[in-house]
């Protein structure tokens, strides 16, 4: 369910809001196969196979998604997860294992052990502005290793696991690419009755997205004032954290889920407004332009040099 992607013969990789539910003129990016839009309510839209699924669709491990993106427990496995809720709880836990997972470290001044950075994000106690900064050096790290399985493929000459991993890292680069497209913002609602909160993300200029929600508003709450409180341009990253940091002042209109009762808005923004402009480094800037990874350019290279020379 977590293949959001399906490959066009015009358009090359094009995502799963880009399409209407049911059969689509897509395939697969890894086998071809036809595949089906699957947009309902209870499940993350995805595309599923018109027929078998291929085997890397199948897998449940090493998946071409982003980091810390859908679940901020980092896919801990279950006996971790439950000794880091026992720490967290004042329960009997095993202090070395979640020491050297990077979890939790010793406080010498207070003679304590506490929650680290990274052991905050799955109890949504990380700000988000540390968030961010940590969940970018992840992003990279993780597009590191699978340029290193691509080459490793591609020095081993497997076709098989080439193809695979070229795949994965293009699949992820498109994600990246997404967020990197993305601003994140914070809109104040206003009604005659009530004040609440939205937090999203939007690729378009914010006016536009501010007067597409006044119509989708009116049945819900009838006529309300939309005030902009900030825009974070390129931080799409970090939208489904604030969501998570937030989930117990979370109100749910419709089925919209992106709206807040914030007991102290103020600090949310501020919050916010701790994140830095972007800058993008060299790796982020060749995402956001859809340019090909360092390894498949030279990858490319070394098969036209090979073509040239053959020929």
């Amino acid at each position: 369910m977590w293949l959001e992607y399906g490959l066009s013969s015009a358009q090359g990789l094009v995502h799963i809001s880009e399409v209407v539910r049911g059969r689509t003129a897509l395939g697969c990016p890894y086998c071809a196969c036809p595949l089906i839009a699957k947009k309902g309510v209870k499940v993350s839209h995805h595309f599923a196979h018109d027929g078998l699924t291929c085997k890397p669709v199948r897998r449940t491990r090493d998946l071409p998604t982003l980091p810390w993106f859908d679940s901020f427990t980092f896919h801990l496995a279950p006996r971790l997860w439950a000794t880091l809720q026992a720490f967290q709880s004042d329960c009997s836990y095993d202090a070395h294992w979640l020491t050297t997972t990077g979890l939790i470290a010793y406080n010498s001044f207070m003679r304590r052990h506490e929650l680290t950075k990274l052991g905050q994000i799955p109890f949504g106690l990380l700000s988000v502005n540390l968030f961010s900064r940590l969940h970018e050096e992840r992003l990279a790290t993780i597009h590191d290793r699978m340029e290193a399985r691509v080459t490793r493929a591609w020095q081993a000459g497997d076709p098989v696991a080439l193809d695979e991993a070229v795949t994965d890292l293009r699949l992820y680069r498109a994600q990246w690419q997404r967020v990197l497209r993305s601003s994140l913002y914070c809109l104040a609602i206003k009604t005659p009755s009530e004040r609440f909160y939205k937090i999203g993300v939007t690729s378009r200029p914010i006016a536009e997205r501010v007067a597409e929600l006044q119509p989708a508003l009116n049945p819900h709450v009838g006529t309300a004032t939309i005030t902009v409180l900030g825009v974070w341009p390129q931080r799409g990253h970090v939208e489904r954290y604030a969501h998570f940091r937030h989930q117990a002042q979370r109100r749910t209109l419709g089925s919209f889920q992106e709206y807040f009762d914030f007991l102290d808005v103020k600090a949310v923004v501020r919050d916010l407004n701790r994140m830095p402009k972007k800058v993008l480094t060299a790796l982020e800037q060749g995402v956001l332009d859809g340019a090909p990874s360092v390894v498949v350019q030279a990858m490319a290279a070394g098969q036209d040099s090979t073509r040239s020379h053959t020929q």
